[in-house]
């Protein structure tokens, strides 16, 4: 069980990185070309509340779902 829980742990952490680099490299390109220009506020707020609620859920899925699995 300690083998596959740190398993589990080490893949997350990649993908925790992953994310960061990512994020890094859309913000680069955001400050330089800054695309974010025309768009309208409500869909940006839509798009933040989007990015959490996915979260939660994938959260609430892995902690309820798969856990009892």
């Amino acid at each position: 069980m300690f083998k596959f829980t740190l398993f589990l742990s080490l893949g997350r952490d990649a993908i925790n990185a992953a994310t960061i680099f990512v994020g890094y490299l859309l913000g680069g390109y955001m400050r330089k070309f800054d695309p974010l220009q025309q768009v309208k506020s409500r869909y940006l707020w839509a798009g933040i509340i989007m990015f959490i609620a996915y979260y939660m859920l994938a959260h609430e899925f892995l902690a309820r779902v798969l856990h009892v699995w």
